[in-house]
């Protein structure tokens, strides 16, 4: 006997392409969106069995470690798993032909994709992602003009001549903060340094270079993961704008080339350690980058540490005119920067113009110094460009990279106690870490614990903060 089947057609639903949703990602015109930016990777997954976007992928991986414990690429698919309708269609997530629901990628498939990335790719488009959004950098003040000549007789019946117009005001930018939302601890507290000790005048914007080590990431042959990262340290949000992982059969002075090529530096300081004090590498900045270099000196260069320590030895007396004194207490320590400067002469260091020495004593919170350090270093700024106000800023800046970098990713993302070894995935999830802190501190947040936490408690925030969100700006 013969039953007819029966067969249930089901309305086609059009698949969401990552495409259409960046349309609110960004303005017409203005800085590419985060889905436009992961879109311009290549996917390097084969094309049999493909569902996911791999820009979609990665901007779930992205907001999912802006949560609350989101550390690990299970607790990553955790979040895919439990994200509402809305939240994966602005992730440009597909959707269901037949059921017209979008379906999260899995905690396999993130893993697969993180794990097989072009992770030089990914570093490149999140660089390029901050770039875009950081605030323009401060630019070193102009000199004034000349007075202008003693009036003559003649000019003195005359009608005098009109009062120079004074400086409009430096317009500050807003503090974090809304009547709903109020300041955190960590923000009040910034306010108040910045207002008690403002930047030096004419202080030109800074980048420092340093590498971190992956603690718990191995490659196959048992290597270290270890990238090197640009960090900005002056006035404003410390942004990575640039990372790269160093190659095990050489260091971090090689590929500082590769880190800093794509950049537009001209007129920046970089700051970077004694090991970075190279004569390739000061060429490098100053003749290729148009920017200037600040580099410590150490037995690495010993003829060089040796004109330093002779340009700078002398009495305080000696060095009165060029000395800057800097007393902080902060933490239960009190500490005192003392940085003299003279000029560079005699040396071969490639545009080398002055020698500094920082002297550093510290102790508690009674007042009596415990311990002292001595550093010389080397730099093409000449006196009129950064005295020791401005490079004592400079050196003390440098030290950005360790304490809203490298601290948060190890504390705040558990990234040394991360598990993820295979692949790229270690290199790929530092990369969204340095994405989601340069997020959060765009949006004027100075605790990340604290964002993570309203990030878990606001299931829209995360989209608002990346602009995935209609009618955000």
């Amino acid at each position: 006997m013969w039953i007819p089947s029966l067969v249930i057609l089901r309305k086609a639903v059009p698949v969401t392409t990552s495409s259409q949703a960046t349309e609110h990602a960004g303005q017409p015109g203005g800085p590419a969106g985060l889905l436009a930016r992961l879109g311009e990777l290549p996917d390097p997954r084969g094309r049999r069995g493909r569902q996911h976007s791999y820009a979609s992928i990665l901007a779930v991986a992205a907001c999912a470690t802006a949560a609350v414990g989101d550390d690990s690429l299970t607790a990553i698919g955790e979040w895919s798993r439990r994200a509402d309708q809305d939240s994966l269609a602005a992730l440009g997530v597909r959707r269901d032909p037949f059921t017209g629901r979008h379906v999260p990628p899995s905690e396999p498939t993130i893993r697969r994709a993180l794990t097989g990335l072009g992770v030089e790719r990914l570093e490149s488009a999140v660089g390029g992602y901050l770039r875009d959004r950081a605030p323009a950098p401060p630019r070193p003040a102009e000199p004034p003009p000349p007075e202008p000549p003693e009036p003559s007789e003649r000019s003195e019946r005359s009608e005098p001549p009109p009062a120079r117009p004074a400086p409009p005001p430096t317009p500050r930018a807003a503090g974090p903060g809304t009547p709903d939302r109020p300041l955190e601890r960590e923000q009040r507290r910034k306010l108040r340094r910045d207002e008690s000790d403002p930047p030096p005048a004419g202080l030109a914007p800074g980048l420092a270079i340093d590498g971190k080590r992956l603690a718990a990431a191995r490659l196959k042959d048992g290597g270290r993961v270890q990238p090197l990262s640009a960090t900005t340290t002056h006035d404003g949000p410390a942004l990575v704008l640039a990372q790269r992982r160093i190659s095990d059969k050489t260091n971090e002075i090689p590929e500082l080339k590769n880190l800093i090529k794509d950049m537009d530096l001209e007129g920046w300081a970089l700051t970077t350690d004694a090991l970075h004090t190279q004569r390739k590498t000061a060429r490098l900045i100053v003749e290729d980058c148009h920017a200037h270099y600040i580099m410590f000196i150490k037995n690495n260069q010993r003829r060089l540490l040796a004109a330093a320590m002779k340009a700078l030895a002398g009495t305080d007396d000696e060095f009165a005119a060029t000395t800057h004194t800097d007393d902080g207490k902060d933490h239960g320590r009190t500490e005192r920067r003392r940085v003299r400067t003279a000029p560079a002469e005699g040396t071969t260091f490639p545009h080398a113009a002055q020698f500094f020495r920082v002297l550093r004593r510290s102790g508690g919170s009674d007042g009596v110094y415990t311990s002292k350090e001595v550093a010389y270093g080397v730099t093409s700024l000449t006196p009129e460009q950064a005295g020791p106000a401005a490079l004592n800023a400079h050196t003390r800046n440098h030290w950005t990279c360790e304490n809203k970098t490298h601290y948060v990713r190890d504390v705040t993302f558990n990234e040394d106690k991360s598990q993820v070894r295979t692949g790229s995935a270690p290199q790929a999830l530092a990369a969204l870490r340095n994405l989601v802190i340069g997020v959060f501190r765009l949006a004027g947040y100075a605790n990340m614990a604290f964002a993570r936490r309203e990030c878990g408690a606001d299931k829209n925030l995360i989209l608002r903060l990346f602009n995935l969100l209609p009618n955000t700006t």
